[in-house]
């Protein structure tokens, strides 16, 4: 994460993606893996997309996702036609070292084929918002 910008700790993870209905058809912009860092960072067009139109709708949120402390990444998915999220859940995981479990499935070019997601293992998520 940049030191510059202000980064927002999720404390609840699996309320928070579930409060803002696993992220239907947000946008994906970019995909980073820090192996060295163990960081997965995922950058979306808007945040809060599923709840536009909505009077819950607080606008637009251009941010970049980091799971921290992230291992056991596994992903399968085909960039060319673009790739929307379909639904996010995090669940709590058994170990303690890992406590949260990742799972993406992927919409990607308007369908949502079986099998294309991005599940990962992590113990912490924040938010840091990006340049609307």
């Amino acid at each position: 994460m940049s030191s510059e910008a202000e980064s927002e700790a999720i404390d609840d993870p699996v309320g928070f993606f579930a409060s803002l209905g696993g992220l239907h058809d947000v946008r994906i912009n970019g995909i980073t893996i820090d192996v060295e860092e163990q960081i997965l960072l995922i950058y979306v067009d808007d945040l809060y997309w599923g709840l536009d139109g909505s009077p819950e709708y607080p606008g637009e949120r251009p941010c970049v996702l980091a799971f921290l402390g992230v291992t056991g990444v596994k992903f399968d998915f085909d960039m060319v036609d673009g790739v929307r999220i379909h639904h996010v859940q995090v669940n709590e995981n058994i170990s303690a070292t890992q406590p949260f479990a990742l799972g993406i499935t992927l919409n990607i070019g308007g369908v949502s084929p079986a099998g294309k997601s991005l599940i990962a293992m992590f113990n912490a998520v924040e938010i840091e918002d990006l340049d609307a």
